[in-house]
């Protein structure tokens, strides 16, 4: 078991190396951010509150008609 699993770290550890020689070649680095903007929190919290809104509404307008 211990084999298969480490084969299969080596082949993703190997296409990482290949993903970052292709944004290598394009002048990108690669990274992730891992922190939310005040404008992505925003925009999470609105659509949030909108998709509830709306299915509240629409089942009060349904239970009235």
């Amino acid at each position: 078991m211990e084999d298969i699993a480490g084969t299969g770290a080596g082949v993703l550890s190997a296409q990482t190396g290949a993903d970052e020689a292709v944004l290598n070649r394009f002048g990108y680095v690669q990274e992730l951010r891992r922190k939310l903007r005040f404008f992505s929190v925003f925009a999470v919290g609105f659509s949030i509150i909108s998709i509830t809104t709306g299915i509240f509404l629409n089942y009060g307008f349904g239970l009235a008609y």
